[in-house]
């Protein structure tokens, strides 16, 4: 019946819409598969895209956050052009575009075909489940059910490989499930088997190896066990011993220590045994100060999008023993302030504070619905992040993990709007 009611709405729905339909439902798959698919669809909803909006279908509001993207899209690719590496520059900054029409285009199909979010939901609730499974057969027997070997007993890729990325795009899928869980359905059904699976999410973060997102998934399960306890019931709250217990257990009695030395490693690595505290370790600290130094020679466009890894060996290092060159500073602010200058990191710390007051006024909302919405922002901000240590912010894989979720925020913020 289920599949039935879908093939039935499918086939009734536009050549343009059953396009992006398939679109829609392979991205989350290929983030998991790789450029090879990932590329192909975002070209697409972006041809779909422009000729929607050339031909005026799309009536998209402009308000101040898109015209700020626009603006730091500019910028960009302003900065490539003026970089001493032009066309490698380019080939990062202009296709950034892609992302945004991407999301223009998913917001179009949501909106004009409502009854897609439920069997996306389940759809990516059997998604996250199979990769669930993937990753827990790895943990236990050291393969995946690709025959991928583990790299230890405590660090799985599941099917990923060589990528060290399962824990995001775990943390990622995990936020966009709870959000649409708790906007889709207006009653409450299941809910101890659908708190099972998140707890589990987090359990397998800590195989992954992946610290910030061991960090962020504590994060998601803190924000979901309290909306829980707010629109249930406050016993919920007792649930926060749980993802706790878990950690505590792992720190203490996990073999070989490896829960523990990855904390202390870390701690090592900030206070250098206690003689220095750094910005994270030593090499991080190489890329934050070659980073100024790139920005002080061009500071106001910056040396150019993804161009930090062309210009760092030519800054003298700050720690000889660390290296201070790579593709990326590790750190999105000291990304944007020398690939984008102050103008780039002016626009990108408006769109980071603008994001956090949204998140902030979802989360003291009296409307339950409204609050949940938190859930689709949390994998931006984590995204964007300006603080903590990240991916490359240009990285096409990291952007679409990071952007995902907005069409859902902007589809169900309108719903509790009207």
């Amino acid at each position: 019946m289920f599949i039935s009611d879908f093939k039935s709405n499918y086939i009734n729905l536009d050549k343009k819409f059953k396009i992006l339909l398939i679109v829609f439902f392979l991205l989350p798959l290929s983030l998991i598969v790789g450029p090879a698919t990932l590329e192909p669809l975002l070209f697409t909803s972006s041809l779909i895209g422009i000729y929607l909006l050339y031909k005026n279908v799309i009536k998209f509001k402009f308000n101040f956050i898109i015209y700020i993207l626009i603006l730091l899209y500019l910028v960009s690719v302003i900065s490539s052009l003026l970089s001493n590496d032009i066309f490698f520059s380019l080939r990062s900054s202009l296709p950034l575009i892609r992302f945004f029409l991407t999301i223009i285009v998913i917001y179009y199909l949501i909106e004009n075909n409502e009854w897609i979010l439920k069997y996306f939901f389940f759809y990516i609730v059997i998604l996250l489940s199979f990769v669930l499974i993937d990753a827990s057969i790895q943990t236990l027997f050291g393969y995946n059910l690709l025959f991928l070997k583990s790299k230890s007993n405590y660090l799985i890729t599941g099917f990923f490989g060589e990528e060290k990325v399962l824990g995001r795009y775990l943390m990622v899928l995990m936020s966009l499930t709870i959000g649409l869980y708790f906007s889709i359905f207006n009653r409450i059904i299941n809910i101890n088997y659908f708190t099972l699976l998140i707890i589990f999410v987090n359990s397998i973060l800590i195989f992954t190896s992946e610290r910030l997102s061991m960090f962020y998934g504590f994060i998601i399960i803190f924000f979901y066990i309290i909306y829980l306890s707010k629109i249930n019931s406050k016993k919920y709250l007792l649930l926060l011993l749980i993802p706790i217990f878990i950690y505590l257990s792992f720190y203490k009695y996990s073999s070989e220590n490896f829960f523990y030395n990855k904390i202390k490693d870390t701690f090592k690595q900030i206070t250098d045994y206690n003689s220095h505290i750094h910005f994270y370790s030593k090499e991080h600290e190489n890329f934050a100060y070659t980073s100024i130094e790139l920005f002080k020679e061009k500071p106001i466009i910056g040396i150019g999008p993804k161009n930090f890894r062309n210009e760092c060996d030519k800054i003298k290092k700050k720690y000889i023993e660390s290296s201070n060159c790579s593709t990326h500073p590790h750190h999105n602010f000291f990304q944007i302030l020398s690939e984008v200058g102050i103008i780039g990191c002016v626009i990108y710390l408006i769109i980071f504070l603008s994001l956090l007051k949204l998140l902030i006024k979802n989360l003291l909302s009296q409307n339950k619905k409204k609050i949940a919405l938190i859930f689709f922002l949390l994998p931006t901000i984590f995204y964007i992040n300006p603080i903590l240590p990240s991916g490359n912010i240009f990285n096409n894989w990291n952007m679409m993990m990071g952007l995902i979720t907005i069409p859902f925020y902007l589809i169900f913020n309108k719903k509790n709007e009207i």
